[in-house]
């Protein structure tokens, strides 16, 4: 997996004078992924997923959130913490990959930071928004402490949103954060769990 932006574009009725606004350019913000897991918003790897039995057994740490300095939306309300969700998120991924999954104590410890998840919106016509996520991790045999796999992951998606002037729906508050989830964080969580999955399949179970 590698960085790159997609470009998609919200096609919606537009009226002629709307043409007239093309090109305007607004000011740039920033946000980073609320510290709580928005309600509703779901994965797609909520269900479905087969516990592995075999292969060496891998113990996930809670992922860090370390998204440093951001304009977070206001969104404090009472929830999961964003780095559950992440970890489980992660776990679920990792055993669609065919890894098993286990407690402390287990041959291999995979540990994780998220350094990027966000969003900048670029306001004025059109909107625009630039959404990335991104994953550090580490794959230690606890038994010797060796790094024997590291990565870091990342991927962005360009959003391009033309709206209907006559006709302006209410936005979804958390509209941007489901396209984080889609777009951005299920691709790289999926790409690392299927790497490490790829990588366990050679190695035989030893401690």
């Amino acid at each position: 997996m590698k960085d790159h932006a997609e470009g998609v574009s919200l096609f919606l009725p537009l009226i002629a004078i709307a043409v007239g606004f093309a090109g305007c350019q607004g000011a740039s913000q920033r946000y980073t992924f609320p510290v709580t897991w928005p309600k509703g918003l779901h994965s797609s790897s909520s269900s479905g997923t087969s516990v592995a039995t075999a292969g060496p057994a891998v113990w996930v740490e809670p992922l860090t959130l370390d998204l440093g300095e951001g304009n977070p939306p206001q969104k404090s309300a009472p929830g999961i913490p964003t780095n559950e969700v992440l970890t489980h998120l992660l776990i679920r991924k990792l055993q669609r990959a065919g890894v098993r999954v286990s407690e402390r104590g287990a041959e291999y410890a995979l540990v994780g930071t998220v350094p990027r998840l966000g969003y900048t919106e670029r306001k004025g016509y059109p909107r625009k928004l630039f959404y990335t996520s991104q994953l550090s991790y580490q794959l230690i045999h606890q038994p010797t402490g060796a790094v024997v796999w590291k990565g870091n992951l990342s991927q962005d998606f360009e959003q391009t949103v033309l709206v209907n002037t006559m006709t302006k729906l209410p936005e979804d508050p958390d509209a941007p954060e489901h396209v984080l989830l889609d777009k951005c964080i299920d691709p790289t969580w999926g790409a690392i769990a299927s790497d490490i999955g790829a990588f366990l399949k050679k190695k035989p179970s030893r401690k």
